[in-house]
């Protein structure tokens, strides 16, 4: 049998993938919400970038940034669960991690939302101003809902031992 993949590049892979996943979902739903997505990546890029970003006709650059730093945020969250965490979080069953995804969107929203960016260590407080939480929760649930997939990313492709964990995660 093959051997598993360390976790932290399964976590790496699996982040990338649920971040994008998350880019893609706001980029396609933020219209039915009534926001426009080339403004909320101009606001979110107002985080690392600062003001100087912030315009009426929203610039590429700043679209990049926005999108660029909303792929680090959810990329680092996954590092943090599977990586960090992962003596906790490695082995649980995927139907434990689909039920965790509510739980932790709203933790790291919140902290994203209520420290991180407008206290430490970003302090711009902007971003709060303009984008309500509830989108922020939304996509952070939205990039935590990819995490089942976690047991099907340890394993090298066509090597997946025949577990329940992962015809789950490929469903």
């Amino acid at each position: 049998m093959t051997p598993a993949k360390p976790r932290w590049l399964a976590a790496a892979q699996l982040g990338i993938f649920s971040s994008s996943f998350s880019t893609l979902l706001s980029q396609v739903t933020a219209g039915q919400l009534g926001r426009d997505p080339l403004v909320d990546w101009m606001t979110v890029a107002s985080i690392p970038a600062r003001d100087g970003v912030l315009s009426s006709d929203p610039s590429t650059a700043a679209i990049a940034i926005g999108i660029a730093f909303h792929q680090w945020a959810d990329f680092s969250w996954t590092l943090l669960f599977f990586g960090l965490l992962g003596d906790c979080t490695e082995r649980l069953h995927p139907v434990a991690l689909a039920a965790l995804a509510a739980p932790w969107g709203l933790l790291t929203s919140a902290t994203e939302w209520f420290v991180l960016v407008p206290l430490f260590p970003f302090w711009q407080p902007i971003f709060t101003l303009q984008q309500p939480y509830w989108i922020g929760f939304l996509v952070h649930l939205s990039s935590a809902a990819m995490y089942p997939l976690f047991a099907w990313f340890r394993w090298p492709i066509g090597h997946a031992p025949a577990t329940t964990a992962v015809p789950f995660a490929q469903r």
